[in-house]
């Protein structure tokens, strides 16, 4: 039920963003191609903090195209908090730190209540990290090494990629991209880059896949949006339609073998009550 809660939190953030940078009609297709999308229905199943740091991260980025007093604090607290639920996602902070700075209008006061926003959280739990263990950045340093026991750079990611997300919402991103100016489609291919380029490759979890298909269907949309004739229109919606239902298919097949395999919860919680080490800082072996 929690996990449910926080995939419809999601959602509703996606679609109060890009209801802000777009245009209703296509916040709304992408709310609707999102909460069908076969990875999210799959994950939302599991209490992972994948989709709750996904939600905090896009509410960051909505409350910055608000008339909120004091927007950019809040969006840096926002974003404290996503990095405290998903350390990983630090790795979108240059580009987030540059999208912050793109829609401020008083730059210096503003840097500083996102910075202090965002210290507000992050710093405390790393206050807590230091007192607790003797150290700021270890936990930092000790993702890293977990990460890369099963995660590295490598040309595999590319078929990762087409298999959470489709040829189609690829392609289709592609054409927006090479049809549209640079201001319909720099901030959306940043993001997917962090997630295709920067992120290492994690064969074991399609899930790290996740952030960049809001920006992957804006970008799809808003190019058929931008499409006159209506059989070249309906062929591309056609081809993305059916190949989003393999999709959904293919991850539900996923979804009910696993639902198989899990044992209770009950016995889950006792398992790891028994087997996790209670001075471990940052495991991937261990969860949560």
């Amino acid at each position: 039920l929690l996990s449910f809660t926080f995939t419809l939190f999601f959602i509703f953030t996606v679609f109060k963003y890009f209801q802000k940078v777009s245009t209703n009609k296509i916040a709304i297709l992408i709310s609707v191609f999102l909460v069908s999308f076969g990875i999210i229905q799959l994950e939302s199943k599991f209490f992972l903090t994948d989709i709750p740091a996904l939600a905090f991260m896009f509410t960051s980025l909505w409350i910055i195209h608000t008339n909120k007093k004091n927007k950019f604090f809040f969006a840096g607290l926002l974003f404290g908090i996503t990095i405290t639920m998903r350390l990983g996602y630090l790795y979108f902070s240059p580009v987030l730190a540059l999208y912050f700075i793109s829609n401020m209008q008083n730059k210096k006061l503003e840097i500083v209540h996102a910075f202090i926003g965002f210290m507000t959280i992050y710093g405390i739990y790393n206050f807590w990290i230091y007192l607790e263990y003797g150290t700021i950045i270890g936990n930092i340093s000790r993702a890293r090494f977990e990460g890369h026991l099963v995660a590295s750079y490598s040309f595999e990611k590319i078929y990762q990629i087409f298999k959470v997300t489709g040829f189609s919402l690829i392609i289709l991103s592609i054409a927006s991209v090479i049809k549209g100016n640079i201001r319909s489609w720099i901030w959306p291919v940043l993001f997917s880059f962090v997630v295709f380029i920067i992120i290492p490759y994690n064969p074991q979890n399609d899930r790290f896949i996740m952030p960049a298909i809001p920006f992957l269907l804006y970008l799809s949309i808003r190019f058929l949006d931008s499409l006159k004739n209506r059989k070249v229109l309906f062929f591309l919606i056609t081809i993305m339609l059916t190949e989003h239902c393999f999709l959904i298919l293919k991850n539900r097949s996923i979804l009910s073998l696993s639902s198989n395999q899990q044992p209770s919860i009950a016995r889950r919680i006792g398992l790891l009550i028994k087997d996790m080490p209670f001075n471990t800082i940052y495991t991937n072996s261990y969860y949560p």
